[in-house]
């Protein structure tokens, strides 16, 4: 043997050892559940996976409900007409709650967690300054005082969590199955659930059915029925007012996109007109003070509070939203993941529909709207906004993750 061979065969890098996936039992035991694993059976464990996060979401809104302060103020606003005193009006809400909160331990979260609590619960004449910024969530309110004929309006907020807890999830579900990618419940569920569904679902607010009512509006502009959308848009809007922004977004996209124009310049022109006399009629401060109370400083009373508009002010409250938003909450890392997840989509060859482009442009400039408009941070304002963007966009995409193609001859 030369030198030259031999310096050959000891620098000839040693056969490869067979892997333990390229074991034979290994092999037959992936093309085992390959073939276990079809897409009919995949995907009926997605939509039980899924309708079983959203059934346990609403037991929780019964059984285990979060108590939170806004939701005194609520009650209040639905047992007003009742009352011509507010210092009878402020000893009955407060004790309603009390009936429910006491025996779980949650009155003193009520009445004495921090200063503004403590002298809320004092005062009737500061307590009851506070309710024109609750008036303005007008279907809500009536939704509690409709269900006070069969329970006391504390739980009364209960049956409203469950409710549309269930009708927020039958929506999504519907969605998903009925559009082509019900495996794709399977991503939901963990992406709703960090978006804030489960929290929304065991609080007394109008997040959760002006949610509802959202999706639920936006599927039938997703198929085209766009006259069959305004009446659940509108019920979306009285739910929450700052719904406006949405609508308004949609309008916008729609005359971009040059579809469904007239149904949602409609369904705007209609709100924006309810906006102004809800407001008023609600006695609501203005924009600008609720601002500062929600962004900048909470005030004991709101009588006489009438701060002047500030450009500084404004740009702190802005820079304190984008802290918080990033530092305590889900919802922006979510959106930059959806927005580069939209564009390897498209990258790949994907194409978007001219309604689901609509609806994406749309929810994009929601989420800006909402943010320069009013930056309180937290998930439960912006879950409408993710969701509906998950679903466009894996609606887009319907992905499959069933694996009965592995078990195919050269997989």
């Amino acid at each position: 043997m030369s030198v030259t061979d031999l310096r050959a065969a000891l620098t000839q890098p040693p056969p490869p050892r067979p892997a333990p996936v390229d074991a034979p039992v290994v092999g037959a035991a992936g093309r085992l559940v390959a073939g276990w694993m079809s897409e009919a059976l995949v995907t009926r464990l997605a939509q039980v996976v899924f309708l079983a996060f959203v059934c346990f979401s609403a037991a929780g809104a019964w059984v285990k409900p979060l108590y939170d302060w806004d939701t005194v103020a609520y009650i209040a606003v639905a047992m007003e007409p009742d009352y011509s005193d507010p210092v009878a009006l402020h000893r009955d809400a407060f004790a309603l709650v009390e009936k429910h909160a006491a025996p779980a331990g949650k009155w003193y979260f009520f009445t004495a967690e921090n200063e503004y609590k403590a002298h809320q619960y004092a005062n009737a004449e500061s307590f009851v300054s506070q309710l024109p910024m609750y008036r303005v969530k007008p279907a809500y309110v009536a939704a509690i005082r409709a269900l006070s004929g069969v329970a006391d309006p504390f739980v009364a907020t209960k049956i409203i969590a469950v409710l549309s807890t269930l009708a927020a999830g039958l929506v999504v579900f519907w969605w998903m199955s009925r559009r082509g990618f019900a495996q794709a419940g399977l991503l939901l569920a963990p992406v709703m659930a960090i978006g804030g569904f489960f929290h929304m679902a065991l609080l007394a607010t109008p997040d959760m059915p002006y949610a509802a009512l959202g999706l639920a509006g936006l599927y039938l502009l997703a198929k085209g029925r766009d006259w069959a959308a305004v009446p659940l848009l509108l019920a979306m809007f009285l739910m929450r007012v700052d719904a406006i922004i949405l609508l308004f977004a949609l309008l916008l996209a729609a005359l971009a996109f040059r579809t469904a124009v007239k149904p949602l310049a409609v369904t705007f022109a209609v709100a924006l007109a309810a906006y102004f006399a809800i407001s008023a009629a609600a006695g609501h401060i203005g924009w600008w003070p609720h601002f500062v109370f929600s962004n900048i400083e909470i005030q004991n009373t709101l009588v006489g509070f009438a701060p002047e508009f500030s450009l500084k002010v404004y740009l702190e409250g802005i820079f304190r939203g984008v802290v918080l938003a990033v530092r305590d909450y889900n919802w922006p890392a979510m959106m930059l993941v959806f927005i580069v997840g939209g564009l390897m989509l498209v990258r790949g060859g994907v194409r978007f529909e001219r309604r689901a482009a609509m609806l994406l442009f749309a929810l994009l400039l929601a989420f800006g709207g909402k943010f320069v408009t009013f930056p309180l941070p937290v998930d439960r304002n912006y879950f409408l906004f993710v969701v509906a963007t998950a679903l466009v966009l894996l609606e887009a995409w319907k992905p499959r993750m069933d694996l009965a193609g592995l078990s195919r001859p050269g997989r």
